[in-house]
């Protein structure tokens, strides 16, 4: 067996099988973009609490050590340029919800220096500023979805408060946010171009090919055969 041409084969098929699966979560041009179904359980809840702020994410960073301020927005903004979730406003176009990317989006982040202030009055600054974006009201329909605040402490200190609404992030996603921003931070500090980690498949992508799935025959069966002799009309108390 010659190991180096099967491992060459392999790499061709790697390829081909990646270009197959490119291929499957095209889009096609001016269609509308559906949300995801765990997109649409958000928007559907967010509509019967526009200003419950529940469905904020939100972390915070310290950063220790000079700070180079204009880098840090760069790499956020860069991140935010490479996925396109992060620039997504949500609407509904002829009954359906769908979401819109905005591509000239600039990420906007509050700069608020705090250097005057002693420990004390810093961590009570603090904990109210995190609480205040935590819970900012956001407009699925408007946008952005983000709120973003660089504080400063002292010359070697500064926090960075992050809020998205769920929408557009979760726990998961925010490990690979955090992962580029240093990436691109890095980089930049060293007078470097970072690359782009900007992916064919987006996930307006993944929403529109799971827009697509049929759901199997047996799938249905199985759900028919348990929900038979269920009461069709569901008793609620409407008094309140």
């Amino acid at each position: 067996m010659n190991t180096g041409e099967s491992l060459l084969k392999q790499w061709k098929n790697k390829n081909k099988s990646l270009e197959q699966v490119q291929h499957t979560f095209d889009i096609p041009l001016n269609v509308p973009l559906p949300l995801s179904h765990g997109q649409e359980q958000l928007w559907f809840l967010q509509q019967l609490y526009p200003d419950n702020p529940f469905y904020n994410y939100s972390e915070r960073y310290l950063f220790k050590g000079k700070l180079k301020k204009e880098y840090l927005i760069d790499a956020i903004d860069k991140v935010f340029k490479d996925h396109d979730i992060l620039r997504s406003t949500y609407t509904i176009v002829a009954g359906k919800t769908t979401q819109e990317i905005n591509e000239s989006l600039a990420v906007n982040v509050d700069y608020v220096d705090y250097s005057n202030l002693s420990i004390r009055e810093f961590e009570k600054a603090l904990n109210s500023h995190s609480l205040t974006d935590a819970t900012t009201k956001f407009s699925l329909l408007d946008g952005p979805l983000h709120k973003i605040s660089l504080l400063k402490h002292s010359e070697d200190e500064h926090w960075l408060l992050i809020t998205l609404h769920h929408i557009v992030t979760d726990k998961w996603s925010m490990r690979v946010f955090r992962e580029q921003m240093a990436h691109h931070y890095r980089l930049f500090c060293e007078s470097k171009q970072p690359k782009s980690f900007r992916q064919k498949i987006q996930y307006a992508n993944y929403a529109y090919h799971q827009s697509k799935e049929v759901i199997p025959q047996e799938k249905l069966e199985y759900w028919t055969s348990k929900l038979k002799g269920v009461e069709q009309v569901l008793n609620l108390p409407t008094d309140f």
